[in-house]
This record gives structure tokens, sequence and C-alpha cells, in this order.
């Protein structure tokens, strides 16, 4: 179909070629006002929090090697106890990470994150890439090139807790061939 713009009015037409009238069910031309157009939700609203800084990398320390995002946990809860052990694995202190945490729903700039703090490795726990403004596919539990960085994705902490074969496959498919073996340059 083609667009034609008359004075205020799109008309919809069918181009050469397309269904005849009958064909179509008469349906075949519907129009639209400018100002019912223009107000639509082609772009949500709330995708304006990827242009944003809303200040959630305050508080952490620019240049650590490994930038872990996840879904919120409760401190001294068996989440974080699960996300110390894995750090803890990969023979890794407190001065090479971050942790920042995101509430459900909440989105925040990857742009920003990354010119703020800029790691190396990104470690998203039970975080889609869209909740950062990506968009982008990451295996689970393998380590993904990813804008100059390298990603691993996996379920949240919680899951984790509660699945060891997950827990594994994280471990042997990319933590340890990072952080140990040291098998992928970053």
């Amino acid at each position: 179909m083609l667009l034609f713009c008359k004075e205020t009015t799109f008309s919809l037409k069918p181009q050469s070629g397309a269904l005849s009238p009958a064909e179509a069910g008469d349906s075949v031309t519907s129009s639209t006002t400018m100002a019912s157009l223009i107000n639509t939700d082609i772009i949500d609203p709330g995708n304006d929090a990827f242009w944003v800084d809303n200040q959630l990398t305050r508080g952490l320390i620019s240049g650590k090697e490994l930038l872990v995002i996840t879904s919120e946990y409760h401190n001294g809860g068996p989440e974080e106890a699960q996300l110390i052990k894995m750090l803890g694995a990969c023979n890794l202190t407190a001065d090479q990470y971050n942790i920042l945490m995101l509430a459900p729903g909440v989105k925040a700039a990857w742009h920003l994150i990354r010119e703020q703090l800029q790691p190396k490795i990104v470690l998203l726990t039970g975080i889609l890439p869209a909740q950062l403004g990506i968009s982008a596919l990451f295996i689970l539990n393998a380590p993904n090139n990813f804008d100059g960085r390298i990603w691993l994705a996996t379920l949240s902490l919680g899951e984790l807790v509660q699945r060891e074969d997950v827990r594994k496959d994280l471990w042997g498919n990319s933590l340890k061939l990072l952080f140990i073996d040291k098998k992928i340059k970053y």
C-alpha cells in the first residue's frame, strides 16, 4: 500500500497489482487524521530512562575489571552468599569488581554505565539486556562478545541458589575459563 498525504489526511490506497475491491472486501481505503497519527504510542516514554543519568553508579569505582549487574537481593540472604561464593571461587577480591543491583522493572542506560565504570567483563544475573537498553541476545552461561566487552548472562541469583546444574554450567563454560584458566583474553 502507498501512503499519500492530502492536506491533514493520510489515505491508504492499493498499489497496482494489489487485490481487487472484491478480493479485499471493500476495506481498501482508510484515513487517519494527522493528530491521531502523531499521538500514538510508537515510542514508549519509558525508554527515556536510557537517555537520562539516573545515578545508579554513584558510589561505585571506575576501572574495576568486572561489573556484576544483578536483580535485587537481601543482604545476608542466600543470594548474596551465592554471589560472594562465585566471586571468591574466581579468586576475585572486592577491589576487582563492582556490584550494581537493579530493582524489577528499573531501566538503566548501558552507555552511561559503560562510560562511568569502564568494565572489561559484565556479569548479568537475572537481568535482561533490554533492561539496559541493549538490543542483543546473549547465550546463557557462556562468554559473549558485545560492545568491546565480555558478557556473561545467567539466571537470577535466587535461581542459581536452587539449580546446581546451572551453577556448574556457568562455572565450567565461562567463569573458570575467564578467571582461573585465563583462556579467554579481555
